[in-house]
């Protein structure tokens, strides 16, 4: 049975347009502009959630109204939009809307910081060679493929996160290496199996930018917020924390930000948009 009439009305409600006019950043509920924006977001995310109808992994309008609204305005104050750019995702988990950070919103953010940021994620495979050395600029690397063709999942070796950007007037270039066992750990701990078997070497990616955004850009107050929500929200919910408050991630890193959420924590991993991402894989 569809709620879609039910989310149609729920998002288009008065009530729920102030609301997201508020998380837009209009004050001023009778701006003409932020109403326009507001109809324009909420058509976005209606879209999206049509496209999903009949899909029985994926079906959100099944999906309570209250928690697609809910996903809407988180998205909506973090100005991230829900549509083709896939910076956000609502997802299904029974009958609850779910919104999920997507790997793109970390890397547009960043560029929002350093718009000259220039990011390499290559998957690395069987036979592959990859070096990473360190010198007055940072992490640099060097890659010689054996082949660009035939690559299988099975022959995943890892995920390599590059970035370079201009910070100062100087040239900085970070390098994170993530391995494939860490990558299939984040799998484990995923809400939906069935996502990571539709592609699973994107998914191998997103594990990786994540993890390099969250060891490298956590001091950017616009990521670290990202970080933040997803450890909140997108711990698989099914397993037990280890006790009822933990400390965050983000404590132990350099930058010593303090967040409220309670995280789901594994020996010395993280999950984030239900992925564990380890602590220890980065090279900078």
């Amino acid at each position: 049975m569809t709620n879609l009439p039910a989310i149609q009305e729920t998002l288009r409600a008065p009530a729920t347009q102030g609301k997201l006019m508020l998380a837009l950043g209009y004050n001023d509920p009778k701006n003409p502009e932020g109403k326009n924006d507001a109809r324009r977001y909420c058509a976005s995310v209606l879209a999206e959630i049509e496209k999903t109808a009949g899909d029985k992994n994926k079906d959100l309008t099944q999906c309570r109204p209250d928690s697609v609204v809910q996903c809407m305005i988180d998205a909506a104050q973090f100005k991230i939009m829900i549509d083709g750019r896939q910076h956000a995702h609502i997802v299904k988990y029974g009958n609850r809307a779910t919104l999920q950070i997507g790997y793109r919103a970390y890397l547009a953010k960043i560029k929002e910081i350093y718009p000259d940021a220039d990011f390499t994620i290559e998957p690395i495979y069987q036979g592959d060679d990859l070096q990473v050395w360190h010198d007055e600029n940072g992490s640099n690397y060097s890659l010689k493929k054996k082949s660009v063709f035939g690559n299988s999942d099975e022959n995943l070796q890892g995920v390599l996160f590059a970035v370079k950007y201009t910070e100062n007037g100087r040239l900085i270039s970070k390098v994170v290496p993530v391995d494939k066992s860490r990558i299939d750990r984040a799998r484990g701990a995923a809400k939906q199996d069935y996502i990571w078997k539709s592609d699973y070497i994107e998914k191998a990616k997103a594990a990786a930018i994540k993890n390099a955004c969250k060891h490298l850009f956590a001091s950017l107050t616009l990521v670290e917020k990202l970080v933040t929500y997803d450890n909140a929200e997108n711990y698989d919910i099914e397993k037990p924390a280890v006790s009822e408050k933990q400390e965050s991630v983000l404590d132990n890193l350099n930058a010593q930000i303090k967040t409220d959420s309670d995280v789901l924590e594994l020996d010395d991993d993280i999950i984030i948009e239900g992925e564990l991402v380890d602590d220890d894989v980065v090279i900078v």
